[in-house]
């Protein structure tokens, strides 16, 4: 792995096998620095931003940060993308790829906040086989 620090929320019991992979993935890219992990979310940027909580940054627009935030429902078996930002050409498609590519066939993506539809519709053009929900 990489020199990505990762954190784990103290209370978390156990970090499921999907969001293990995921980590994994987003670690072994070049540019994400920070990765912090509870139950259902996963946080992973080259940058960290907060007063008493320092959290991995993903916010739309922000003018440094590469970062992705997505959250798991088990239950219904999906991934939603919360957050995701690309100051750097190139890294959006890296995050996205790293979050999906450990789903298994019967999870669904889904998009709430659509910040940018040209690039949104091409990753569900390059990756045809994932079930996207668009809310």
């Amino acid at each position: 792995m990489s020199d990505t620090h990762i954190h784990v929320l103290k209370k978390t019991k156990k970090i499921p096998p999907i969001m293990n992979e995921t980590v994994e993935s987003l670690a072994e890219l070049e540019i994400i620095k920070n990765i912090y992990i509870t139950e259902s979310t996963i946080r992973a940027s080259n940058m960290l931003e907060g007063n008493k909580r320092k959290l991995p940054v993903a916010t739309p627009y922000h003018p440094t940060a590469v970062g992705v935030h997505v959250h798991y429902d088990f239950s219904a078996k999906t991934i939603e993308f919360v957050e995701l930002n690309s100051a750097e050409k190139g890294w959006g498609e890296a995050l996205v790829k790293s979050c999906i590519k450990p789903l298994p066939p019967d999870w669904s993506v889904i998009l709430v906040f659509d910040w940018n539809p040209k690039f949104w519709e091409a990753m569900k053009e390059k990756y045809p086989d994932i079930n996207w929900i668009q809310v």
